[in-house]
């Protein structure tokens, strides 16, 4: 079965440069299912019959989306005899194109690459993550945020290091270089890491390259994460380098009844001294296997081959 997988990755991409969950998604699937990797640029600079022609072709990152959508019924002269897309979020499946809800598709998840994501921790480390939408909107009175920042400061003054993995947060030392959109992206027209610029204001931290975001989970003892969802990529490979989650409950906590990420929960509304004295009750609790024991939990389920599998289950039925 010959695939192409739609996304903001192109042919001549680098692992060494590879940013977000969707390159990241489109790298390994590539490897993994032997796909032609088409850029979601062409979807608007090309002529569809000027394409590869496969078996199918997969819609991967928001903007491949969005810009099939935009060219309507013309997606039905794609060389592919079946056109799908993988949602976003924690509910990530393959879903036939025209089709809107994962009833009509299957899950598949996100994956792990365990020779990059895996336990390399030292000293006592906590990695928090803010929710980008928070961020992006400026909504720094948000009771969540407010206590994730409470929680960081807290923490740095009782002796822990603390890792800011794409905010400014107190007492942490930031992963990455601090950015703010670009006046296109202020004015909704575009996201990502090629419409940032440089900028020493507002709480936000820029992009890094993926590898050296996984370089700081191995690092981590515990993830503390404002998302509100589970699994998602960033999460997972924590998990996958030996952190226990601490994140907002939500319904994807499972799946078919089994946790394969190690997780706590913690909501705003309890006392900040909660929230450290649970975070601080864990590094003590961590010996140096639990962290490989969690790794190896989590790729019980979430491991690349695994999701390519259940991608191409899929796609053999009939």
């Amino acid at each position: 079965m010959k695939i192409a997988l739609i996304s903001n990755l192109g042919s001549g991409a680098s692992f060494e440069k590879l940013l977000g969950y969707n390159q990241v998604m489109a790298w390994y699937l590539a490897k993994e299912l032997d796909a032609v990797l088409i850029p979601d640029t062409f979807i608007l600079e090309t002529d569809f019959q000027d394409w590869p022609h496969v078996d199918v072709a997969i819609a991967i990152s928001s903007s491949a989306i969005l810009r099939l959508r935009q060219r309507g019924d013309d997606v039905k002269d794609i060389p592919c005899k079946r056109l799908c897309w993988l949602s976003d979020g924690p509910v990530r499946s393959i879903i036939p194109w025209g089709k809107q809800s994962t009833i009509d598709g299957a899950y598949i998840g996100m994956g792990v690459d365990p020779e990059v994501c895996y336990p390399e921790q030292d000293v006592p480390t906590v990695l928090v993550n803010a929710w980008n939408a928070t961020l992006d909107k400026g909504e720094l009175e948000d009771p969540v945020f407010l206590h994730l920042m409470k929680t960081s400061s807290r923490l740095a003054r009782e002796g822990v290091r603390v890792l800011g993995l794409n905010c400014k947060a107190p007492g942490a030392i930031p992963v990455g270089r601090q950015l703010k959109p670009s006046a296109r992206v202020r004015e909704g027209q575009g996201s990502g890491a090629n419409n940032i610029q440089d900028s020493v204001d507002g709480p936000k931290l820029g992009y890094v390259p993926w590898k050296d975001i996984c370089a700081a989970y191995r690092q981590g003892w515990v993830f503390l994460d404002q998302t509100p969802k589970v699994i998602e990529l960033g999460r997972t490979e924590a998990a996958a380098c030996g952190n226990v989650l601490y994140s907002l409950p939500h319904g994807a906590d499972e799946i078919d009844g089994i946790r394969y990420l190690p997780q706590e929960n913690w909501e705003a509304e309890r006392p900040t001294a909660r929230t450290v004295d649970d975070i601080l009750r864990t590094i003590e609790a961590t010996s140096p296997a639990d962290f490989q024991a969690r790794a190896d939990k989590v790729l019980e389920y979430f491991a690349w081959p695994l999701v390519a599998q259940r991608l191409l289950a899929f796609l053999d039925k009939p």
